[in-house]
């Protein structure tokens, strides 16, 4: 026996239609309702300007960074860790930072760049990765 559509739900005051929705829908890996899955993993992309010339880009995906920041403006690359991220990515000593997924830092003064830098990385995932020698590249 057929009723038809159920009837609209009422929720503060406005009338929505009720969705039945099928159990393998919501479980099935990677389906419509499954917001976590369509979420990208954070990532931090630093631009940086090389001592020849040019700019590269580098997009990291986990804390910690791997190098150390030279006070100065723009930042600079001042030490590269070994194991880490920043090594991992080819990153090396002397570069510097002009900007940080895509906020241009090239005429920002040190505190406000490294603010950006700081805020921009929290909310990568932490690696647990620890500084233990330093390969100065």
């Amino acid at each position: 026996e057929n009723k038809g559509p159920p009837p609209p739900l009422v929720v503060d005051g406005e009338a929505r239609e009720q969705h039945r929705v099928r159990l393998s829908d919501e479980l099935a890996p990677g389906a419509a309702g499954d917001a976590a899955a369509a979420d990208p993993p954070p990532t931090l992309e630093l631009t940086f300007a090389l001592p020849g010339g040019g700019v590269v880009g580098k997009v990291f995906s986990a804390r910690p960074l791997g190098m150390d920041v030279g006070k100065g403006s723009p930042l600079l690359a001042k030490r590269i860790f070994a194991g880490m991220s920043a090594e991992q990515l080819g990153v090396q000593a002397g570069w510097h930072i002009v900007a940080v997924n895509g906020k241009d830092l090239e005429t920002t003064d040190y505190l406000d760049a490294w603010e950006v830098l700081m805020n921009a990385s929290a909310v990568l995932p932490h690696s647990g990765g620890r500084r233990t020698r330093s390969a100065d590249k």
